[in-house]
């Protein structure tokens, strides 16, 4: 997982049988596999958060801002149905 992709070429990992992907790539695959899983860890990592505290929404935002739109979209809809 890393945001440097072009430095990871296909034609170098496909021998080794890995693929590269962004942060965003990972965790909305993550949800797509686990989506109770990886909202429950959401909700907790926001609840553990003390300094400064952060409530699920805002720890949604500084993931955003972190470059995981698609993750924070799918996240969204996920809180939204709750």
């Amino acid at each position: 997982m890393t945001f440097n992709l072009k430095d990871f070429p296909e034609a170098a990992l496909n021998p080794l049988g890995i693929e590269a992907q962004s942060p965003d790539d990972f965790v909305f695959n993550l949800i797509d596999l686990a989506p109770g899983r990886v909202s429950a860890t959401v909700a907790n990592q926001a609840a553990a958060l003390k300094n400064p505290p952060q409530t699920t929404q805002e720890l949604l935002e500084t993931l955003l801002a972190n470059g995981l739109p698609r993750s924070v979209a799918k996240l969204r809809e996920l809180f939204a149905q709750v």
